[in-house]
């Protein structure tokens, strides 16, 4: 018999059966080995054999046969059999996320593999073609928050090395698993980092990531992110708009943990000194601006405000200051600040945003008794 008959064979004694435990685990064991080859490599089958079906999707990515892996399990969901009870198909699945996140989570630079990563994806899109995921009547494990979660944040670390252009990282890992990512990048192809952008915002308006994650990544986004514009060439205009829906909307202080305790640590400076920034690169670079964008390039400044009041310029040195005023002075140079903020502010953002920006006008924004404080401010009194 051949191994694609053996696999037919499986699929349909071992998998569709009902839910019924199908054979002994020594039936099952020779079975597998001559319908995968590949499993005699792995100890842990040889040591023990298979206990129940679901562990042989985890198995074949543990031998690093992905397109094994994903060619059966396509003829695993495509089999339809007259009895359609999923319970080991989807045993199997449940097996594969817990399988993936343990590589994720100890093996990491294997998800930088591009065959690892694209397996995973693939193994979410033909599930997806099983009934009781595509009818919702079960939850997609490879499609959970944790799950995807992970993959996010290892994809993060990626676009990270990415946007650094710096092949000198190369020596951390295997030529083959970043040849893919950096390469592209180094001549101006920004395909995967516009992936990258496109997944953080779905999964940043989804909510399918958790703050913690996001507050990490922001630390890096802010301090790398300027490095690469000046590569965008003729694709400025689009990667540009995408940038700034990722930095102001995913990379944001409305996803930041613990802003107090971060302007202790001056790691939200970041932040605070980076939007602008990135904002006047777009502006000098020709990009059209909006007065949300400019409310998003103060967003971090206003947050500060409103956590440590005047107290957060303890973040900065003394010529960090100076640029940062400069920043801000050519970003707002010939900007009506009352279309940005048409209401009203709060007196104590009215204050550092008097302080940082004076040549703005931002007083007219406090009220009767605020602008008396913040006189008294100016004076130390």
């Amino acid at each position: 018999m051949s191994q694609h008959e053996l696999q037919e064979q499986i699929i349909h004694q071992l998998f569709w059966t009902g839910g019924e435990r199908p054979f002994s685990r020594q039936v099952m064991h020779g079975m597998l080995l001559d319908a995968f080859p590949q499993l005699q490599g792995l100890p842990e089958f040889v040591a023990k054999g298979l206990a129940e079906p679901q562990e042989l999707l985890p198995l074949l990515f543990k031998s690093g046969d992905y397109a094994e892996a994903k060619q059966f399990f396509a003829r695993l969901v495509d089999a339809r059999p007259t009895n359609n009870d999923p319970t080991w198909v989807t045993a199997s699945l449940n097996g594969l996320a817990t399988e993936v996140v343990f590589r994720m989570n100890y093996h990491s630079t294997e998800w930088k593999s591009s065959d690892f990563r694209s397996a995973y994806l693939d193994m979410i899109e033909i599930s997806e073609r099983l009934w009781c995921y595509a009818d919702k009547v079960h939850k997609n494990n490879l499609k959970q928050p944790d799950v995807q979660g992970k993959a996010y944040y290892c994809d993060l670390e990626l676009y990270k090395l990415c946007i650094e252009h710096a092949p000198d990282k190369l020596h951390q890992f295997s030529t083959d698993h970043w040849k893919s990512v950096l390469t592209p990048a180094l001549q101006g192809d920004f395909e995967f980092q516009d992936y990258i952008f496109d997944q953080l915002l779905q999964q940043t308006r989804s909510k399918t990531l958790q703050k913690v994650d996001l507050d990490l990544g922001a630390n890096y986004f802010w301090r790398d992110i300027r490095g690469d514009l000046a590569k965008l060439g003729d694709d400025q205009q689009r990667v540009m708009e995408k940038l700034l829906a990722v930095a102001f909307t995913v990379f944001s202080p409305d996803n930041a943990v613990d802003i107090k305790k971060q302007l202790s640590t001056k790691r939200f400076r970041q932040m605070i000194v980076g939007a602008p920034l990135l904002l006047l690169d777009a502006k000098e670079a020709g990009f059209p601006m909006s007065f949300d964008l400019y409310r998003g390039a103060l967003k971090p400044l206003e947050k500060a405000a409103l956590t440590a009041k005047r107290a957060w310029k303890g973040v900065l040195g003394q010529d960090e200051w100076a640029a940062f005023q400069d920043s801000l002075q050519r970003l707002l140079d010939g900007v009506d600040v009352h279309k940005i903020y048409p209401r009203k502010m709060s007196d104590t953002t009215v204050s550092v945003f008097a302080e940082v920006m004076p040549q703005c006008g931002w007083m007219e924004k406090a009220s009767e008794v605020g602008r008396a404080d913040i006189l008294m401010d100016d004076l130390g009194l």
